[in-house]
């Protein structure tokens, strides 16, 4: 098999949960140039098919590395985990791991250039809109498996965001226009602040 960048498998991950989405605006915080990426929850059941066929694929290239380099080499940890709760027993989903470069790069100009993710809302259709995505929303997300082989990690493989389709639509709102809803409270019997206090 060819490990080409236009031949390797593009796949799509099952339908989940949306988790720390940077799909709009890259996230700089740890490489300048800005990283797209976002967490999907999957049920474990469903997740099941696309954890063996993601393993098979790294385990393939890994393979391949070794009857290059003639040595053997080892395995880096693979784009995804079981969930687990506070205590550390498994919740019953997946966490994919999946991001995207927000710059092209190339080597021969040495110049680099804005790169965008396609959008799709539940129809297919482009989304077009100025609101942020948030946690919450669900979505299906076509991943290119990008194997690579870094010395000081091993053999690993990236799920490269290629194209978003936005199932269910939750905007993203920073913590201060949260209200009491959206981290689960109610309405309790107590006693409030005092109308004009002064704290």
């Amino acid at each position: 098999m060819s490990y080409r960048w236009k031949d390797l498998p593009v796949e799509q991950l099952p339908q989940g949960e949306a988790l720390f989405p940077h799909l709009q605006i890259p996230n700089t915080k740890f490489d300048e140039d800005g990283v797209y990426q976002v967490t999907v929850r999957v049920p474990s059941t469903e997740a099941a098919q696309m954890q063996t066929l993601i393993t098979e694929f790294r385990d393939e290239y890994h393979q391949f590395t070794e009857n290059e380099a003639g040595k053997d080499k080892k395995k880096a940890d693979l784009p995804f985990e079981t969930e687990v709760d506070a205590e550390g027993s498994p919740t019953g989903f997946v966490l994919f791991k999946c991001k995207a470069k927000a710059k092209g790069y190339d080597p021969k100009t040495k110049k680099k250039w804005d790169t965008k993710v396609p959008l799709f809302d539940n129809m297919a259709q482009p989304l077009v809109t100025e609101r942020k995505i948030g946690n919450g929303s669900r979505m299906i997300v076509a991943v290119r498996l990008k194997p690579w082989d870094v010395p000081s990690l091993g053999v690993g493989l990236t799920l490269t965001i290629e194209a978003v389709q936005v199932t269910h639509f939750v905007e993203y709102k920073p913590t201060e226009e949260k209200e009491g809803e959206d981290f689960g409270f109610g309405q309790v019997e107590g006693v409030g602040i005092p109308e004009g206090a002064d704290f």
